[in-house]
């Protein structure tokens, strides 16, 4: 074997690492990297909408626990004399005018003038008896308000039926058109 020359070396030093650079390739360490890095801001950006896709249920979650609840307010507002059994039916009221007149001298307002008394039957056996008082004038609303909460305190059943209010055309006091009811026997 001859000895190699300086020269001959080197050239031999060359192209082993030319081979080194072909059979290890950088470029695919490269693309890997690159993957490596994009699926992490993938999985990053999944785990961002994840969270926000959770809290948007748990807000609507929320939301409809709270349409429920103002739901079960509601049905219990309309009808507050419903229980689990059914509505409170009470017996036929004798003079329900005079209760009435008194709920308003306790609101210190004076009593309207009466227009009439309607029933509407559900069947044979209950109806719902509206008394209305119509186009009569008052000077605060807040005195309608009281004489409405007092006659539904004083008066066992009796309920609010309607309530309509408007400004007068001078612009002072209002113009109360107001219907109370009660669920009741037929006799």
């Amino acid at each position: 074997m001859t000895p190699l020359s300086d020269q001959d070396r080197l050239m031999m030093q060359r192209q082993a690492a030319t081979a080194e650079r072909r059979n290890s390739p950088r470029a695919l360490i490269a693309f890997a990297v690159v993957v490596l890095i994009v699926a992490g801001v993938y999985a990053g950006l999944g785990f961002t909408k994840r969270n926000a896709s959770i809290k948007s249920l748990s807000s609507a979650q929320l939301t409809q626990q709270n349409v429920q609840s103002q739901l079960e307010e509601l049905r219990r507002l309309r009808n507050p004399e419903t229980d689990r059994l059914g509505p409170v039916i009470r017996d036929r009221m004798i003079n329900p005018l005079s209760l009435l007149e008194q709920s308003a001298e306790k609101a210190e307002i004076d009593f309207p003038q009466f227009e009439m008394e309607r029933s509407e039957s559900d069947n044979g056996v209950v109806h719902r008896r509206i008394f209305i008082f119509r186009q009569f004038t008052v000077a605060d609303v807040s005195e309608v308000i009281r004489w409405a909460g007092l006659v539904e305190q004083d008066i066992e059943g009796m309920r609010v039926h309607s309530l309509e209010l408007s400004v007068n055309s001078d612009k002072r006091g209002w113009t109360v058109n107001i219907s109370f009811s009660r669920l009741e026997k037929k006799q």
